[in-house]
């Protein structure tokens, strides 16, 4: 299973709740907060700690079915897995390997179940042309039909992206469900999709 997020630092600035005390206490576990208040930028280590908390959470989701709203139970602990920094992350008995692929715009978080991984993935970042919701829907469906008919081989007008009743999409092509992983996530003017395949 998979599950991936982004953060855009600047609109996070804007947004401001990454530098409240109140959504700090409510979101990260003591050694967390003091670990993104020790760092030399706050703010970006909030967004960061964010961004692997919710990647974690979508893959968990997808996995289990069970939806929960306490980001404490989800716990970070820094690793090395094939000789890069990774995060694994707990969820009662489920672990997964967060990557996180960070500049000084933005983070992209991305999670892979250790029990069910895919046999392979793909990530994208996407540049959007402005911040809102509606755009940003529409650019990162576009860029995975686009992804889908290379990959496949087929015409962009045979491929939907549909979510289902939980809101997790999925890939269809001349209407009917594939089972192709696909996380999407988008925040300001930044969007990326991961594709497990």
């Amino acid at each position: 299973m998979i599950g991936n997020d982004v953060v855009d630092f600047e609109q996070a600035l804007i947004d401001g709740a990454y530098n409240r005390p109140r959504f700090l206490d409510k979101a990260f576990n003591l050694d967390e907060k003091n670990q993104i208040l020790d760092s030399i930028d706050s703010h970006k280590q909030a967004c960061i700690f964010w961004a692997v908390k919710e990647a974690a959470y979508k893959s968990y989701f997808r996995e289990t079915g069970n939806r929960f709203l306490n980001p404490k139970r989800i716990k970070l602990h820094l690793k090395h897995y094939q000789n890069k920094p990774t995060v694994v992350v707990t969820i009662e008995s489920s672990k997964y390997f967060v990557r996180i692929n960070l500049n000084t715009n933005h983070v992209v978080a991305t999670a892979q179940s250790i029990n069910a991984p895919p046999k392979s993935f793909y990530n994208q970042l996407i540049l959007l042309p402005n911040e809102r919701y509606g755009v940003q829907s529409v650019y990162i469906k576009e860029a995975v039909i686009d992804f889908f008919s290379a990959y496949l081989n087929r015409s962009k007008r045979y491929l939907k992206i549909l979510k289902d009743k939980h809101g997790i999409p999925y890939l269809f092509v001349d209407d009917t469900k594939k089972e192709y992983l696909i996380s999407l996530s988008h925040h300001g003017r930044r969007a990326a999709y991961l594709v497990g395949i």
